[in-house]
């Protein structure tokens, strides 16, 4: 990571959002789009997914065809809401990109794994275009 950005800002953690103190802490790793993470033989390969936040990832695991959505999507195809340093056209780019993906299914972050995972994109995709539509 260049050494002019700082690890945090108060807009990315969102610490102001949910009334929380802003504190460092020490980053381990600094994961970027591309980056691949080996977990004990197990390949998972990091991609930037912004919309519901900035710094959003997912990790993709291509031999098994997993996907670790963390808050990006749900099962059933509900989206993880809009955080002040997302915005709606990232978050569309972002589901079109999981939807190009072989997944067999996917790992939120909270909530019930997703065995329909086409579908869900899907409907994540045209809720994500309505609500542009609606707010636009």
């Amino acid at each position: 990571m260049p050494a002019s950005l700082p690890l945090f800002t108060p807009f990315v953690m969102m610490n102001r959002a949910f009334g929380g103190p802003a504190r460092q802490f020490p980053v381990d790793i600094h994961l970027e789009g591309g980056t691949i993470i080996d977990v004990g033989g197990v390949a998972l390969h990091t991609l930037h997914t912004p919309g519901h936040c900035s710094g959003a990832i997912c990790l993709y695991e291509p031999e098994r065809r997993l996907l670790f959505t963390g808050d990006t999507i749900f099962a059933g195809g509900t989206l993880g809401g809009i955080f002040p340093s997302g915005n709606i056209s990232d978050y569309i780019a972002t589901l079109q990109q999981l939807n190009c993906l072989r997944i067999s299914q996917f790992f939120p972050g909270h909530g019930r794994i997703s065995t329909d995972p086409a579908g869900d994109l899907e409907k994540a995709i045209r809720a994500s275009l309505r609500l542009m539509h609606d707010t636009g």
